[in-house]
């Protein structure tokens, strides 16, 4: 084989950076021609067992090269998409390919697992069935060493018990969030739960039909935020039951409780739901559309001063369009969510009212105005920052109260495409 100058092989490797697949083929050579310099272009893995087996196939093809590049990388993020169907088996090539990182030997440095997940500190599986989390568990413990954050998404158990002992192998986690998990037998209160994750300060959770899943973690005394989505409103109960049980809680480390209520229409008034004074207990922060908020506290009774002030100090108003408000004879339900915030006691504690704008430009023009895109902003004076500047002014006109109490901030987006 050819060997090519460094320069040559940085310079093109610098070009594949985005292209996933030519370097998947590039890695199949070796590290003369991927060196060392460029294994941070490799340090996201992801994995897809489906449509077809051809991706994992090749993966371990690749792989089982003794100069293979992408183990040597040492992955820090990997990602699985097991399976579109957690209700059915997985596809076989899941077990032979979790069989294959057990035994496989990686250049005479330890198993394929060790090696190529040693370094990983993310891991994140969608798809995961109930056949499939403990060939996930029997691999060897030294591949969650370094691995803070755990995302799973639409996955069942056959009971909270194998939940319970997958996540508790996971020692060094410092993040988890939870997306439609589910329990084909019920969580008894009272059962064991998760009290070994000494590290874990943040737990994200969608509450969906396994709504008793935040009960597992009542035992963990590290939680420093909640960040619980919730579509069903029976759910709220197991929230509070979470929050008035939580050695987090009684402790006092749990600070930061964020609802997400996805309810286009509540039954139930989230004030009575909830013990938003509850003492040890977290400040809140309550997200979501301003109509739905709206109609979350509005529908029940009217604003009172009688109400106790709360421990909520923040209001996040996700994607605010007030030509959309306009175009459907809308506009009404700002100066009603203005002051409600005013009159009732309830939000007397609010510190902040976040609202988030964007707006669309062509590429050029955000080209032209220094758009740096991971910092959203762009120049003054330019474009797009005058057009941002004029959105924000008109929402600030349309909730004056809160302006007077200096409640309003913005969070922009800029974004691309035909305008």
């Amino acid at each position: 084989m050819a060997v090519l100058p460094i320069e040559v092989i940085e310079t093109i490797i610098d070009h594949l950076s985005h292209d996933h697949r030519a370097l998947a083929r590039c890695a199949l050579v070796s590290r003369t021609w991927v060196p060392c310099a460029r294994f941070h272009h490799f340090r996201h893995l992801e994995l897809l067992f489906r449509p077809s087996d051809d991706h994992a196939r090749n993966f371990m093809h690749i792989c089982s090269n003794q100069l293979a590049t992408i183990p040597r990388s040492g992955p820090r993020k990997v990602s699985f998409v097991a399976t579109t169907n957690v209700f059915t088996e997985p596809p076989k090539i899941i077990r032979e390919f979790m069989v294959w990182l057990r035994t496989a030997r990686a250049y005479q440095s330890g198993t394929m697992a060790e090696v190529l997940l040693g370094s990983m500190r993310e891991l994140k599986v969608t798809g995961m069935t109930s056949t499939f989390w403990p060939l996930l568990a029997d691999l060897p413990s030294g591949c969650f060493l370094r691995t803070r954050k755990f995302v799973l998404s639409q996955a069942v158990f056959d009971s909270p018990g194998g939940f319970i002992t997958l996540i508790s192998s996971l020692k060094s986690l410092d993040f988890l969030e939870l997306n439609f998990v589910v329990f084909r037998s019920s969580y008894q209160v009272g059962s064991e739960g998760v009290s070994s994750l000494n590290m874990l300060r943040i737990l994200k959770v969608t509450l969906g039909a396994s709504a008793d899943l935040l009960w597992i973690f009542r035992p963990c005394t590290t939680l420093e935020e909640l960040v619980v989505e919730v579509n069903k409103d029976y759910s709220l109960a197991y929230v509070d039951s979470f929050l008035a049980q939580s050695l987090s809680v009684k402790n006092g480390t749990l600070a930061h409780c964020v609802l997400r209520p996805d309810i286009p229409r509540f039954q139930r008034d989230l004030r009575k739901e909830i013990n938003f004074t509850r003492n040890p207990g977290p400040r809140f922060t309550i997200e979501g559309e301003l109509s739905s908020l709206l109609v979350i506290f509005n529908q029940f009774e009217l604003p009172s001063l009688s109400h106790p002030p709360s421990k909520l100090t923040r209001i996040v108003l996700h994607d605010l369009n007030v030509v959309m408000y306009r175009g459907r004879n809308r506009l009404h339900v700002f100066p009603s969510f203005d002051s409600w915030l005013a009159k009732d006691a309830f939000f007397q504690s609010l510190e902040e009212v976040c609202f988030e704008i964007s707006e669309t430009f062509r590429k050029e023009v955000l080209e032209v105005a220094g758009w740096n895109e991971s910092a959203m902003t762009v120049e003054k004076g330019s474009i797009p920052h005058i057009a941002m500047k004029e959105k924000i002014q008109e929402v600030e006109e349309l909730l004056p109260k809160c302006k007077g109490r200096d409640l309003l901030k913005a969070k922009i987006a800029y974004m691309t495409g035909s305008h």
